[in-house]
């Protein structure tokens, strides 16, 4: 399998895997509160990540470089606010409007906030420019959405 071939696998499955956090975060959400499934959502992710890298420094893997994370740019630790938003607002959304129509949502705003960040190449990425096959991709997407959303 090629390196290309084993990202889109994952990204597919990273799909699949945020199509059920979001329900479960959901079902958590409404069971204690938005913030509050937010808050549970990132601290068992912290502990699982920390097991994680106690496992994967126990087999040799490279140890953290913690000090450099003050060398950053203040602009890459944003992820995780980001994330903190994220969890809380796909948690309301899904619950909200039910599971199609919320990552439908989402999913048209990652294709475009993708494409963008591709054509421009921003944060750090290599350009890739927005070919008119693109724009049809995307406008594809874009009617898909509507619909789905039973416009």
């Amino acid at each position: 399998m090629t390196k290309q071939a084993l990202a889109l696998l994952l990204a597919f499955l990273s799909g699949a895997a945020m199509a059920i956090q979001g329900g479960l975060d959901a079902s958590l959400s409404k069971r204690i509160g938005v913030i509050e499934a937010s808050a549970v959502v990132h601290v068992v992710g912290l502990i699982s990540l920390l097991t994680f890298l106690a496992i994967w420094l126990l087999f040799g893997g490279r140890p953290v470089r913690a000090l450099e994370l003050f060398s950053l740019p203040w602009y890459l630790l944003i992820g995780g606010v980001i994330g903190a938003f994220l969890i809380a607002a796909v948690a309301f959304s899904v619950s909200s409007a039910g599971a199609v129509a919320a990552t439908t949502a989402i999913v048209t705003a990652q294709v475009l906030m993708a494409a963008a960040l591709d054509h421009f190449g921003l944060l750090g990425l290599q350009p890739v420019p927005f070919t008119p096959f693109k724009f049809i991709g995307v406008a594809l997407v874009a009617g898909g959405t509507w619909i789905l959303l039973g416009r």
